[in-house]
């Protein structure tokens, strides 16, 4: 339904709330764009200017890659998923360095990152 790099809005069942999420892969797989003060070690953080999303507060985001999530059609569309926009190449790029060396991430989310944004972009 989405395509790799876009930024993503629906509603999570986890936080009881609508929030963005970054698509890594065709198959519907997610990461969780994080907008708070407080950052973790799993953490992407990047500046805000490098994504088409109003600014934080600190002017800094993050993707968690503390677990990649699975949606289906049927999920998106029930959770009133919408686009709000798309990463460019070398965000995407900069996010996968950062996954090969994040040690929260299993070795099965690792390759799904990794397989979903290296087709996305011609790297495979």
């Amino acid at each position: 339904m989405f395509s790799v790099g876009e930024i993503v809005l629906f509603y999570n069942r986890d936080a009881e709330k609508p929030k963005f999420h970054l698509c890594v892969s065709v198959d519907g797989h997610y990461l969780f764009l994080n907008t708070s003060r407080r950052f973790y070690d799993d953490a992407f953080i990047f500046d805000c200017s490098r994504v088409p999303l109003p600014a934080s507060e600190t002017g800094k985001s993050s993707v968690s890659c503390s677990g990649v999530m699975r949606f289906t059609d049927h999920d998106l569309t029930k959770y009133k998923a919408k686009s709000c926009g798309k990463v460019d190449r070398n965000f995407l790029l900069d996010l996968l360095a950062f996954a090969e060396n994040c040690p929260a991430l299993s070795p099965a989310d690792l390759d799904l990152i990794l397989d979903g944004i290296s087709n996305a972009i011609g790297m495979s």
